[in-house]
């Protein structure tokens, strides 16, 4: 029949070889048995018939198949991964199981022996159809409706002598391929019915008497058939046996302490390991956490680590972390801050307020305004603060916003007549001295004066200033007056005469040249006498001065003997490895060695510059070759390069982080999500996904790269884990559980809602209970509810001090003034109005059972305001319907705190008591205590007063104790642990609902 689905995981089975007696052959089996759930390879859809080319023609280095190619169109198998599972070992996805497969000689010819199996299914009720360990495993039928274990793969590594004549012939389904001397000779890859091949073994080119490897490898990956039928003359015979007594095997095959419990590659995949019947079987991959702040990561060749639970929300302005304490994440505001669509804007300086774009994209700056609208000021903002500094050189003038600053002190600006406009003046800079001009410098505004110009356009005058008679002009000596001009000579090496007709003063420079061009001819100032020093090193040639200054580079006379001419100095030693040179400017030869450098003849020589580069001579020494510096490690996983330090080649082999040397290759994983380990032979690299299952059915398993953190995220907080599914509630009044065949079933709970309180009206929605409260009703302590009418507010009704009935109390407005006329109104307040006419001063009451007049002020309307501040000696101030009351109480717990003002003592009324509060916290009115029996306690749970025992131990938290922590409120959470009773409690979580405190405006 067809095949159809891929299945997940594979069977493996080496097939060990003996001779059991000489009529028949046992095949020791190693079973790897899978299912579709853990490889997609098997119960696959896809094409169905023989797929030739799936692997290549010559076996693997590690003796099984390499996965090839295929015809993309019809091929059956996903990809290098999901293959590499068919015939190896991989902890989690598959179970090892041996069996003894038998092959019986044959009748009619010894030398044949053969298998044959219609119903091929030797592992039924074994590995993950062994329904004990494994009850979720789905179970496959055949087309008799028998269930069978349909998904395994098997391999056969043995070693036969060949002999002319020798064949082997295989029919059945699904995978079949034959090795022989490694090559392949049977191709029946794919899902297919029954296919069969045939080989003769003399058209393989073996010799006889040799012996050759043989490998079989068979898969059964499909419903509803499994065929397996082997006829074969060749004599095998195994070489070698391993621990587990495996043909040929590695030693995995068997539970041993080095391929199983103490296996180290076991503890850095975070896989445990136990051994059950002699088979190593192995978990997958897991890190529990204990602490609820944390979970469980495990790093691929590390192994467990724990790192902090990931408590980051969608809003921008918290500072989220994780609380042990209540087991749950934790959303601290950050102050000054604004949560805007995709950032938090935080303001950090308050003269650059933070806020969101009008897209919500990003945070933009809003200055503070600071203007004082003062002219002369400066307006800056500094930490929030606006600073006011005065402007230097400014005027406020008496128009508005005008100010009037003076940036030059030579020309002040100054304020107009009329205080509208700015106008500038000239500073006065006279000293009174005839001899100096005053000017201002701009401007700074400093006064300058400038001496007098007395200059009488003479050159034959002498001119000066007196400071008082001004200017004064004497005749200069050496004066020779020209046109309009004096020329004075004051050098005698320099004379001054008249020129251009007597209209310009000219300079005569005294000739002192002696026609000597080696000579330095000059005279002396001011006598005018000539000399002639003689120039060093100086050859005269035809009147050309030829100085040499570097006797490396002399100079001559050239051979016209008028012209100079250079004749450089020779230092040559005819060493191609030394640095000619003439030593400047002495002309002394130098003959330094070239470092690196090697003499390949008498004038060419190689020089390394480079020593990652060495320059060597050729195999002639006729030329210069650059060669490489060899720096190669070994190591795949090292990336090697060279150096040049100071002259020194140093090799460096920088390690590749992540990264496993094989043999042909380095494998570097980059996402521990996808693994790269090397493959069996070393020459290429696998990706192995990690597993991130956690075998729960409310939770989405994911991978998280690059560091490989395994996500779960749970399908819903009202999931279930049921055998077979998981069950989620979405209305709570119809919750969904787990039935007894592992189905989920839906509920309906008697009484769900019942809160238990008597002054509610209890009801279930479909998104949870509501529970509405009774308008003036009061909770007694024996079940039941008190209610006053809310037309009647003057007759409360109120609990009996036994707690089991209710009692009417008349609201008593007497406030013992015989000139007042007191009554009860319909708003349930007091109204005491005064007799017209009447003085009588009333006498107070000296005993209990009378209601002093409240100490407030009646109001306008003549209502006093619903308050007692103190009560007479044996009565208490209580809160009753949000009013406070004196009442005396036959009950003598609860003894009501004094207030500060209430005088303990009276001549009048025998002492009075004050507000009853709180115990310890002066918040008076809390809740009515005066009903409350011994050994009960008053609270206020969700606003409501409550009389509940002393020891009552779902009490975890209390409004008033909320408050305390901050902005807290006490919320009553449901508990899934609630057993109902008529009475609400049972040991530790007892509660139907537990009071939790939580931030005000966070859900719970």
């Amino acid at each position: 029949m067809k095949k159809i689905i891929l299945l997940l995981l594979l069977f493996s089975i080496v097939f060990i070889l003996k001779v059991q007696s000489q009529n028949t052959l046992v095949l020791n089996a190693l079973i790897y048995d899978n299912t579709p759930s853990r490889n997609p390879d098997f119960e696959v859809a896809g094409a169905v018939g023989v797929q030739k080319n799936l692997v290549n023609s010559i076996l693997g280095s590690d003796r099984t198949p390499v996965y090839c190619c295929g015809d993309a169109s019809s091929i059956t198998i996903h990809n290098q991964t999901t293959f590499q599972s068919w015939f190896h070992n991989v902890p989690g996805v598959n179970l090892p199981i041996q069996k003894d497969i038998i092959l019986t000689q044959s009748t009619t010819n010894p030398n044949v022996y053969s298998y044959s199996n219609q119903s091929y299914f030797v592992i039924d009720g074994q590995g993950f159809d062994d329904k004990t360990l494994y009850p979720n495993e789905k179970i496959y039928r055949d087309a008799s409706g028998n269930p069978h274990n349909f998904h395994f793969c098997l391999q056969a590594h043995t070693e036969f002598q060949y002999k002319p004549g020798d064949v082997f012939t295989f029919a059945g389904d699904d995978d079949v391929w034959v090795f022989i001397n490694n090559i392949l000779v049977v191709d029946l890859g794919g899902l297919h019915t029954i296919a069969s091949a045939s080989v003769n073994l003399d058209f393989l080119g073996l010799t006889p008497g040799q012996n050759y490897p043989f490998d079989f490898f068979y898969c059964e990956r499909h419903t509803v058939e499994s065929h397996m039928k082997i006829e074969t003359s060749l004599a095998f015979k195994c070489p070698q046996y391993d621990e587990c007594g495996v043909c040929q095997g590695d030693g995995s095959s068997c539970c041993t302490k080095n391929n199983c419990d103490n296996n180290p590659k076991y503890s850095t995949q975070c896989i445990t390991a136990t051994c059950s019947n002699n088979v190593c079987i192995t978990s997958a991959p897991s890190c529990p956490s204990t602490d609820p702040c944390t979970v469980g990561l495990c790093t691929p060749g590390v192994g467990c680590s724990i790192v902090p639970k990931n408590c980051t929300n969608d809003n921008h302005c918290t500072q989220d972390s994780c609380n042990p304490t209540i087991n749950a994440c934790q959303h601290d505001p950050i102050a000054n801050c604004v949560d805007c669509a995709f950032i938090g804007c935080i303001t950090t300086d308050y003269c650059n307020e933070q806020v969101c774009s009008d897209d919500g994209k990003s945070c933009v700056t809003k200055p503070k305004n600071c203007d004082d609208f003062n002219f002369c000021t400066t307006d800056t903002c500094s930490n929030g603060v606006c600073i006011y500094t005065r402007v230097d050189n400014c005027v406020n003038c008496t128009g508005p916003g005008i100010g009037c600053i003076t940036t030059d002190q030579c020309y002040p600006n100054v304020c107009s007549a009329d205080g509208n406009s700015c106008v500038t003046v000239a500073k006065d800079c006279s000293d009174g001295n005839a001899c100096n001009v005053p000017s201002c410098i701009s401007p700074g505004g400093t006064c300058v004066e400038t001496p007098l110009n007395c200059d009488d356009n003479d050159d034959c005058t002498f001119d000066s200033c007196s400071p008082n008679n001004g200017c004064k002009n004497d005749q200069v000596s050496n004066c020779v007056e020209c046109q309009n001009i004096a020329c004075i000579t004051t050098d005698q090496c320099q004379i001054k005469i008249c020129g251009n007709n007597g209209t310009t003063c000219d300079t005569l420079p005294k000739n002192c040249d002696d026609n000597n061009a080696c000579t330095i001819d000059a005279c002396v100032s001011p006598t005018g006498a000539c000399t002639h020093e003689p120039i060093a090193n100086c050859v005269d040639c035809g009147g050309n001065q030829c100085i040499t200054t570097d006797f490396c580079s002399p100079l001559v006379c050239s051979p016209d003997g008028g012209s100079c001419a250079t004749e450089p100095k020779k230092c040559d030693d005819f060493d191609p490895c030394t640095f000619d040179s003439c030593i400047s400017p002495q002309g002394d030869c130098g003959h330094s060695p070239i470092p690196g450098c090697v003499a390949c003849n008498e004038i060419l020589g190689c020089t390394t510059v480079d020593p990652c580069k060495p320059i060597v001579c050729s195999a002639l020494g006729d030329q210069c070759v650059s060669t490489n510096k060899d720096c190669e490690d070994g190591n795949h996983c090292t990336i090697n390069s060279c150096q040049n330090s100071n002259g020194t080649a140093i090799c460096l082999n920088t390690l590749i982080v992540n990264c496993d040397d094989c043999l042909g290759t380095g494998c570097t994983t980059t996402d521990f999500c996808q693994e790269q380990i090397c493959s069996a032979d070393g020459n290429s690299c696998l990706n192995v996904p990690l597993n991130c299952s956690d075998n729960l059915q409310c939770t989405t398993d994911s991978c998280v790269g690059p560091m490989g953190v395994c996500s779960h995220m749970l399908i819903s907080q009202n999931c279930l884990e049921c055998a077979l599914e998981p069950c989620i509630t979405t209305d709570n009044c119809q919750p969904v559980i787990c039935g007894p065949d592992g189905h989920c079933i839906q509920e309906t709970i008697q009484d769900f809602c019942d809160d238990y309180d008597h002054c509610t009206i209890d009801s279930c929605t479909s998104v949870g209970c509501d529970h509405a409260s009774i308008s003036g009703c009061r909770n007694c302590t024996n079940g039941i509810g008190c209610t006053t009418p809310e037309d009647d507010p003057c007759n409360l009704q109120i609990c009996s001090d036994t707690g089991d009935s209710c009692i009417t109390m008349v609201l008593n407005c007497n406030d013992d003034d015989p000139c007042t006329e007191d009554k009860c109104l319909n708003t349930g307040f007091c109204q005491n109005n005064p007799i017209e006419g009447c003085h009588e001063t009333p006498t107070p009451v000296s005993s209990g059972g009378v209601t002093l007049p409240p100490t407030n002020p009646p109001t306008t309307t003549g209502v006093s305001q619903p308050e007692c501040d103190c009560c007479p000696m044996g009565q208490k101030c209580l809160l009753v319907n949000g009013r406070a009351i004196c009442l005396k109480t036959s009950t003598k717990d609860g003894i009501p705190e004094l207030t500060t003002g209430c005088s303990t003592t009276s001549t009048t009324t025998g002492g009075v008591t004050g507000h009853y509060t709180e115990s310890g916290t002066g918040n008076p009115h809390l809740c009515d205590r005066y009903h409350c029996r011994s050994g009960m306690e008053c609270h206020v749970i969700n606003g409501v007063p409550e009389c509940v025992p002393s020891n009552y131990k779902c009490l975890d938290c209390l409004d008033l104790h909320c408050e305390k922590q901050g902005d807290f409120t006490c919320f009553m959470i449901k508990n899934p642990n609630f057993i109902p009773s008529k009475h609400g409690c049972y040991g530790d979580s007892c509660c139907k609902f537990t009071p939790v405190c939580k931030q005000r405006g966070i859900s719970v």
